[in-house]
């Protein structure tokens, strides 16, 4: 049976002190992410992160684990 291989993305804000961004820090990234995590899994029904994350941006079918005969 074949298998796929989706990407997917989550939309999360952050706030900084420049207009583009330019401030973000892995630190600032990460708490805000699971910041949105956290608000995600408030839900009772898992609906929230099936919106949040949407439609896959590209898909391919994944290879088949190579076999060796020993």
């Amino acid at each position: 049976m074949p298998r796929y291989n989706h990407l997917v993305t989550i939309a999360f804000s952050i706030v900084s002190d420049h207009v583009g961004g330019e401030d973000f820090t892995p630190a600032m990234l990460k708490e805000a992410l699971f910041a949105r995590i956290r608000d995600l899994d408030t839900s009772t029904d898992g609906v929230e992160w099936l919106e949040a994350v949407g439609a896959p941006c590209d898909t391919y079918e994944e290879e088949p684990p190579m076999v060796f005969d020993r």
